[in-house]
């Protein structure tokens, strides 16, 4: 039983592979008051709430813009910031926004603007305000998508090291209760019966171990792919 201690230590000091690819920011359209209007769309492999906190917080920090929709008691799809003057896009008062849709295991996330009742920024009529608000998204992938994933990372490798203790602790009662069971050979039968209790236990530790370290591998590859492919 002792490789399985040193297969995890191996696990941890993996190096991260090439699977993983940096998300795409594609023009496209939304349908908002009754009509499609151009947007920015990205589709991320991260929770909708998670990636709403991480964008609102970015926006604010960034830029000095509070998006409403999410916070506390809110959580909803579409998050705006009406009548607000994002210098960084444009000169002019503008409302801002952005939709988020759960895909599967990926949010879409569609970010527009308009300067005021149906003139939305695009890449025609507005093509330097569109390009800086292009920019700004692709900033905010850039920094979201390695931080998620090395949370991911992070979490299994917690989970990997509450494994390691609990699978270690297993083993330990094991062998206490096999001493015992030398000692005392009155009670050698009820000693039996506890340690197959603690072995199929330790079997379905171990069955998880393996899930997590598959689990492990697969994230620290896209972290890994993840960097590669914005830098």
């Amino acid at each position: 039983m002792k490789h399985i201690l040193l297969s995890l230590t191996l696990i941890m000091a993996l190096p991260l592979s090439t699977y993983a690819q940096a998300p795409e920011l594609i023009n496209a359209t939304i349908k908002h008051d009754k009509a499609e209007r151009p947007c920015i769309m990205v589709a991320i492999e991260s929770e909708p709430k998670v990636l709403k906190e991480a964008w609102h917080d970015y926006i604010k920090d960034n830029y000095d813009i509070k998006l409403k929709g999410i916070g506390f008691l809110a959580n909803k799809d579409l998050l705006d910031a009406e009548k607000v003057l994002f210098k960084a896009i444009s000169d002019k008062e503008m409302n801002f926004y952005t939709f988020f849709d759960e895909k599967k295991d990926k949010t879409e996330m569609y970010v527009f603007a308009s300067l005021g009742y149906d003139i939305y920024l695009d890449r025609g009529e507005y093509p330097q305000e569109y390009r800086a608000m292009r920019n700004i998204v692709d900033k905010f992938v850039s920094e979201y998508v390695p931080s998620y994933y090395q949370q991911q990372v992070t979490e299994s490798q917690e989970l990997l090291s509450s494994l390691e203790k609990e699978i270690s602790n297993l083993m330990g009662d094991i062998s206490n209760n096999q001493k015992e069971i030398e000692k005392n050979l009155r009670a050698i039968d009820k000693l039996k019966d506890k340690n197959k209790d603690l072995s199929s236990e330790l079997d379905k530790k171990q069955d998880r171990l393996k899930e997590v370290q598959q689990l492990l591998e697969q994230r620290q590859e896209k972290l890994k792919e993840a960097k590669k492919e914005l830098q």
